[in-house]
């Protein structure tokens, strides 16, 4: 079931793809340009997923959790949103303060990032700014409340 990247010459690409589809999986042709932008989305897909995950076990430390009842506590929500990527689609899965417009509670959550974890802040603004861009394409929010969002999320000017 696993999707393979193939990168062959004519001569052997049906060759390529009987081997793929003998081991059950689904291929696809990339330009050998193209090989590290594939691995790059590969590498988002599963280490920074794994990178994702290590950063909410470290703010539910900072709470009092240890990582294991940090996992117990977000698992479900994990599994959950996976579960709507997988179903409804990847951005149909979106939900959250973004998706909904709500700035006062980014506001809160940029706050408390730079006075307890300073060191995920410019990640957070970073995905923001994505999730942001996906919730104006999905039209859960307003372009005034994006433009409100971004301008947030980048630290510009006040917001109160």
């Amino acid at each position: 079931g696993s999707t393979f990247a193939i990168t062959a010459q004519d001569d052997i690409r049906d060759w390529a793809v009987q081997i793929v589809t003998d081991l059950g999986g689904i291929p696809f042709f990339v330009e050998d340009v193209n090989k590290p932008l594939y691995h790059a989305a590969a590498c988002v897909a599963s280490n920074y997923l794994v990178s994702l995950m290590h950063i909410v076990t470290s703010l539910y430390e900072i709470l009092g959790l240890p990582a294991n009842e940090a996992t117990q506590a977000f698992w479900p929500l994990v599994r959950g949103t996976l579960t709507n990527m997988e179903s409804r689609g990847i951005d149909k899965a979106l939900t959250g303060p973004i998706a909904r417009g709500d700035v006062l509670t980014i506001e809160k959550h940029l706050a408390v990032l730079e006075a307890k974890a300073p060191e995920f802040l410019a990640l957070y603004r970073e995905l923001g700014l994505v999730t942001v861009g996906i919730a104006r394409n999905m039209e859960t929010i307003s372009e005034e409340k994006k433009d409100e969002l971004e301008s947030l999320l980048k630290g510009e000017g006040n917001h109160e």
